[in-house]
């Protein structure tokens, strides 16, 4: 009846969600012999990319509650454990969007835990402007195989003006660099045509990723999703 239902209060302990039953999709289809499984830590994203869906969920439920929280180090590995132990799992990824900023309590408790219960190499996305040796060091302790990064655009107008990925960091590639240093691999993830960018700034991107020494490169079209803030901007630019 064109009735729009207003959001839940966000759930701020996620432990105390049950388990998700997995067992309902992966035994009954071929992920069950697939080599990756994947797990989240985290719900939500601190931060406010104009063309990500989170800046539209942090308005969205505004008022309804922290729009960041992550489950506990010990709930995870359990999580973990219980999908390991029924089925195949040579690899895991952890998809948050941004898996931790720092060298905390509990990445520390996870560095601790991870390699003793779990010890399949991993890979995890972060955010480039808070790696350091700290929590570089940390994750390589835990089994760290690869980290998912995103420059988005080389040019610094469009990347923090545009697509409003302000990014502490002055040296990217001397960031991107350092974990490679770490023995961590790196997959850096690069938006071609974002509005305002020119061919020679996604031609430059090559010359970025060989300075930077990466590991991969993964190149995207900038597609402007509704609702979000980057959208709006295209409209109003009559792309």
């Amino acid at each position: 009846k064109n009735k729009v239902n207003s959001v839940r209060p966000l759930i701020k302990d996620l432990d105390e969600l049950p388990l998700a039953d997995r067992d309902l999709l992966i035994s009954n289809s071929f992920l069950k012999d697939a080599a990756k499984k994947t797990f989240y830590v985290t719900r939500g994203c601190p931060f406010k990319c104009a063309y990500c869906c989170n800046s539209y969920y942090r308005k969205l439920y505004s008022g309804k509650g922290p729009p960041v929280r992550r489950f506990s180090v010990e709930r995870i590995i359990r999580e973990i454990e219980d999908v390991g132990g029924k089925y195949r799992m040579d690899f895991v990824k952890f998809g948050d969007d941004c898996f931790t900023l720092k060298a905390d309590d509990w990445l520390e408790e996870f560095a601790e835990k991870y390699p003793k219960r779990i010890g399949v190499p991993f890979n995890c996305y972060l955010r480039i402007d808070t790696i350091d040796d700290a929590v570089l060091k940390l994750l390589r302790k835990a089994g760290c195989f690869s980290v998912h990064l995103s420059v988005d655009s080389t040019s610094r107008d469009v990347r923090e003006n545009v697509l409003k990925r302000e990014m502490r960091s002055e040296d990217i590639v001397e960031r991107l660099r350092k974990v490679g240093q770490h023995g961590i691999n790196t997959w850096v993830n690069y938006m071609l045509a974002a509005p305002d960018s020119t061919l020679q700034d996604d031609l430059d991107t090559i010359r970025f990723s060989r300075e930077s020494k990466i590991t991969y490169a993964s190149y995207s079209t900038t597609v402007p999703m509704e609702k979000t803030e980057l959208y709006d901007y295209c409209v109003q630019k009559g792309l």
